[in-house]
């Protein structure tokens, strides 16, 4: 369901899709209702609620009820710049009217568009999306990613590896994928046989260590792992760790549709959307599933005719391609004292913000972007040397910036 113009209302029980403020921008600037027992929509309003969650039983109920659509929200595979604990700006949203997509056990509007015909025009525009994608390392969240972690070059020394794509227990994607927690053990079990001599690579989900995702786990631990199986838990650059890797084994991870994107093997244990469609070596079967598809009509039926999106600039409907051109401004540009530069950045690991008052601080993170891993907001100058001196003198291995807000610190900013 794309972003036509709704002006009718759009009806939920959940509090979440209630108070976030960017929904109406997806639906034409409609209004969001809360239902209520006494609630009267009008013909023509829509019922919607969050991905299968339980919450979204009465919202159901209360389509069916009043003879309403109803729609399933996601975010879409390419979502924010940042990590959404961080970013509330939303790029995409999903607006399915017959399922989910993570759901194999029904129909979802994916499967549908799937089983539609593309032309070579569509194969075309998604070929040089996969290309833009694949070069610019975009994928759902956007946030700083840190480098190959250098044990695994002094280790490996360029040896090809398989990877191995843990996500957090209990997600629903996976028990909506036809698999479960056994699959995860199921799946690791399956690589070491079929890559008795090769590195295999466990890749902890972002989730999981991202702070403020307290509680979130995965289903293996670096406690009794075989000899030539690693924990990986820093969270890399994807075309970086792309690099290392020819066999990717997921279970219901997006990370295995983005594996494909880079021409990776990609071996399934679950029923993600990107299964079942003959471009992974998949561990079941969804019977629905019965077209086959090139890489680039999934990638079209998937990132252009799917998801809707909204520039974050205007909030303005989109294409894909306008959102990947905004998201390459932003991951790609530098300022310096001659102006814009365009140059690809190492991220610092603390950004020490100055002069910023309480108002100003609610967006800095978000201007900084991947540039910073963190950002610590200091009060005066004589508390910046400090930290600064500290941050030195503690530990020279990690790398520091500092922002100003202003001209008026221009001199002072010279000496440090």
């Amino acid at each position: 369901m794309k972003g036509k113009s709704i002006n009718q209302t759009l009806w939920s029980s959940s509090y979440g899709i209630l108070s976030n403020q960017q929904i109406p921008a997806f639906f034409s600037g409609a209004k969001v209702k809360r239902i209520r027992p006494y609630s009267r929509p009008s013909v023509g309003d829509c019922v919607i609620g969050w991905g299968n969650k339980a919450n979204t039983e009465t919202a159901i109920h209360f389509a069916h009820g009043k003879n309403l659509n109803y729609l399933r929200l996601e975010d879409g595979f390419i979502a924010y710049l940042g990590h959404p604990t961080t970013d509330q700006k939303r790029l995409s949203l999903i607006k399915d009217d017959l399922g989910i997509y993570y759901d194999a056990h029904q129909p979802s509007r994916l499967e549908s568009l799937c089983h539609g015909e593309f032309s070579a025009t569509d194969e075309k525009r998604a070929e040089a999306l996969i290309s833009q994608i694949t070069s610019l390392g975009i994928s759902k969240y956007n946030h700083a990613r840190e480098s190959i972690p250098l044990w695994m070059s002094e280790r490996f020394k360029g040896e090809n590896c398989v990877l191995v794509v843990d996500q957090t227990a209990g997600d629903q994607s996976i028990s909506s994928g036809l698999a479960d927690g056994d699959s995860f053990h199921h799946m690791l079990r399956a690589a070491i046989k079929a890559h008795p001599n090769t590195p295999i690579l466990i890749k902890t989900h972002p989730d999981v260590l991202v702070a403020g995702k307290a509680g979130k786990r995965g289903h293996f631990s670096a406690d009794n792992l075989p000899d030539n199986v690693y924990l990986l838990t820093s969270d890399c650059s994807i075309p970086e760790l792309m690099s290392w890797v020819e066999d990717v084994y997921v279970v219901t991870s997006q990370l295995g549709f983005e594996a494909l994107l880079y021409g990776k093997r990609v071996h399934c244990f679950g029923m993600p959307f990107y299964a079942g469609w003959g471009l992974t070596i998949d561990h079941l079967i969804c019977p629905r599933r019965t077209a086959r598809l090139s890489l680039p009509q999934l990638v079209y039926a998937s990132l252009v005719q799917y998801p809707t999106y909204v520039h974050p600039v205007g909030e303005n409907f989109c294409q894909v391609e306008e959102i990947i051109d905004w998201l390459a401004l932003q991951l790609t540009t530098s300022f310096s004292p001659q102006g814009l530069k365009q140059a690809p950045q190492q991220a610092v690991d603390t950004c020490y913000a100055l002069g910023f008052s309480l108002w100003k601080r609610a967006f800095v993170k978000q201007f900084v972007g991947r540039l910073a891993k963190s950002v610590v907001f200091v009060s005066n100058e004589e508390k910046l040397d400090a930290l600064l001196r500290d941050h030195a003198y503690k530990d020279s291995t990690r790398n520091c910036s500092v922002l100003l807000w202003g001209r008026g610190r221009a001199e002072w900013a010279k000496s440090l």
